[in-house]
């Protein structure tokens, strides 16, 4: 039986009359086939195939005679060898991925494999997609373990089978993802705000939710441990939140939040300007009163400003309180702006009205009569007016009665000369005409005599005067004619009063006093005629106390430039660092016309006022601080 495809044929023969003297195998049937050794009795046959043989063996005799016998050999067919099955290695997969490839193989050492079969032996639910080939997709995988089972069959109907084993991993936990919300921006006063987290788990389920503060102020997180939380009592500035998500395999993401909260939009201050006012000249001067008031700060800076009417001097307009001077009739319109902590600013306006009385007639002075003696032909009128509501326009000299020439200079001067007199008695008028068209008239008699020697000038020093502190300086206005001759030289002198004082100008017609003290001064002018005669007359000047005046030493405070132009500068030295002192200017009439108030913060303080607005003439400078003396000081602006 194949494999075996040899065999030994075992021939004999037999002679009995003699001996075998040679032998002969030969095939008679059948296949291929190899005889070794055809001329011995016994031969190796090989490469024999299945089938029916017939091998001849032939012997002769010494005596050439012959004999033959055949042998049969059947040669049967090999028993079929099982094919052997490769279902491949075992194979681990992890989800997601849920199928695989079953590369399967069978081989048949003496045959062809003609069939294949896959079937699942152990696991979950699978899905072979071509089970009757060597290579199958198996889908829809779960986690656990397989068993696969190849079954090959060969063309003699022999099997075997083998085992694949599939392992399918459950699949890594995949973290969830935090979603903390969109950030967020909030203005005071709103201090609260709802934190509006989620969290998603593509592999299972978010099991705990928890917020925390990262950065920023002060801060109440409600619900910490919800998707959604209210935060509470919030300030200005900015803060991080963090979400922290954690599935149910333990897994966590985290995601944050920006908040920002902006300050409260500024509320504009609210200002109030005062009320309006009305005024009646002489006043001309008022207060302002203004107030701001702010909600949610505080009040930075104030500014006045005239917005109408005729001009005025705003003595600090940085104050929520400030004088107004220099005022004239008319309505003024003024405004307050003030400015908050945050630079918004608010507006009000107040009304100044000034009103003037009724008008005061001026009042006209043609001075005294006059006499002169021949040869003199020249007199000089001195006239003068006043008005107690305004000023004094135009002045006009007229001449009403006399004989030839006595002409008028310059008729329009309050003081001119007349000329060409002769004797006899002159009548002479004076027209005045105030700022409000109103009329007064005064007349003055100039007689012109035959000369009978020298007579003495005839002086006036003014009418008897009073003056209220502060003012410490004032001017006296003389005159004196001479009726035979000419007034050559004047002199002023204090008879009586309190305390020194000083002049200015003590030989001219006019002088200043400064640095006048409260009590009554009796003052005598002199006046002396081209022939040495001499003439007085005296006035009081009384000076009523208000308040208390003392002149520092004169190394502690000077002005300068005096006579001043623009801007008045004070150098004043002072060892009260701190002290608050008021620079104010007032004209003869002690009213108000310019004012700085200052804080003394060095030895050595050099301030200024503005005085630019004044009109030329005599001033006082008054230094002013509580608790101290007051300076009086005299200036003249030019």
């Amino acid at each position: 039986t194949l494999p075996t495809n040899s065999i030994i044929l075992n021939g004999s023969g037999t002679d009995v009359d003699g001996t075998i003297a040679s032998y002969n195998w030969v095939k008679l049937t059948g296949g291929v086939a190899n005889i070794v050794s055809a001329n011995t009795a016994s031969s190796n046959v090989s490469g024999l195939v299945q089938g029916n043989y017939t091998f001849q063996l032939t012997v002769r005799d010494n005596s050439g005679a012959t004999a033959t016998d055949v042998v049969n050999v059947t040669v049967l067919a090999a028993p079929n060898v099982p094919p052997t099955a490769n279902a491949g290695n075992d194979i681990t997969i992890t989800l997601p991925t849920n199928s695989i490839i079953l590369n399967g193989s069978g081989t048949d050492v003496d045959g062809t494999i003609s069939s294949y079969n896959w079937v699942k032996l152990t696991g979950g639910v699978a899905n072979i997609v071509s089970a009757n080939t060597a290579s199958s997709n198996v889908s829809g995988l779960v986690q656990g373990n397989y068993t696969f089972q190849l079954t090959v069959r060969d063309n003699s109907g022999a099997s075997a089978t083998d085992v694949v084993n599939v392992t399918v991993l459950a699949a890594p936990n995949v973290p969830p993802t935090a979603n903390a919300g969109n950030d967020i921006t909030i203005t005071l006063p709103t201090n609260s705000i709802i934190l509006n987290g989620s969290g998603t788990d593509v592999d299972g389920t978010i099991s705990s939710y928890n917020w925390v503060k990262l950065t920023g102020g002060a801060a109440n997180i409600v619900s910490a441990n919800t998707a959604s939380s209210n935060v509470s009592g919030l300030v200005q500035g900015s803060y991080t939140f963090q979400l922290t998500v954690r599935d149910n395999s333990g897994a966590t993401a985290t995601d944050v939040v920006n908040v920002t909260v902006l300050p409260a939009p500024n509320v504009a201050p609210m200002v109030n300007a005062g009320t309006d006012q009305v005024i009646t000249i002489p006043i001309n001067q008022v207060t302002l009163t203004g107030s701001a008031i702010d909600a949610d700060g505080s009040i930075a800076s104030y500014a006045w400003v005239k917005m109408s009417g005729p001009a005025a001097f705003i003595s600090d307009a940085s104050l929520s309180t400030t004088n107004v001077l220099g005022l004239s009739e008319g309505v003024y319109t003024f405004r307050l702006t003030v400015r908050d902590n945050s630079g918004a600013t608010a507006s009000d306006e107040v009304q100044v009205t000034v009103v003037r009385n009724a008008n005061i007639l001026p009042v006209a002075n043609a001075g005294a009569d006059i006499e002169v003696y021949v040869p003199v032909s020249t007199a000089n009128l001195s006239g003068s007016a006043t008005d107690a509501d305004g000023i004094v326009l135009t002045y006009n000299w007229i001449k009403i009665t006399g004989p030839a020439g006595g002409f008028i200079s310059n008729a329009l001067s309050a003081s001119t000369q007349i000329t060409a007199l002769v004797p006899g008695e002159y009548t002479y008028q004076l027209v005045v005409i105030d700022n409000d068209g109103a009329v007064d008239r005064d007349t003055m008699k100039v007689s012109v005599l035959e000369a009978t020697g020298n007579m003495a000038p005839v002086v006036n020093a003014g009418p008897d005067l009073t003056v209220l502190t502060p003012i410490s300086t004032v001017e006296l206005q003389g005159s004196a004619t001479d009726h035979d001759g000419e007034v050559v030289s004047y002199r002023w002198k204090i008879v009586s009063g309190p305390g020194r004082i000083a002049m200015v100008g003590e030989h001219n017609s006019s002088v200043m006093f400064h640095f006048l003290q409260p009590g009554v001064y009796t003052v005598v002018l002199q006046a002396w005629d081209n022939l040495g005669a001499v003439g007085t007359d005296t006035m009081l000047l009384y000076v009523n106390s208000t308040q208390v005046t003392q002149e520092l030493p004169k190394d502690f405070i000077r002005i300068f430039p005096n006579p001043v132009g623009p801007r008045l500068s004070i150098h004043l030295r002072t060892y009260h660092q701190g002290r608050r002192v008021k620079y104010l200017v007032v004209d003869m009439y002690g009213r108000p016309m310019a004012e700085n108030t200052v804080t003394l913060n060095q030895f050595i303080n050099i301030n200024q006022v503005n005085v630019a607005h004044l009109a030329p003439g005599w001033y006082t400078l008054k230094i002013i601080s509580e608790g101290y003396p007051t300076v009086s000081l005299p200036l003249l602006k030019r």
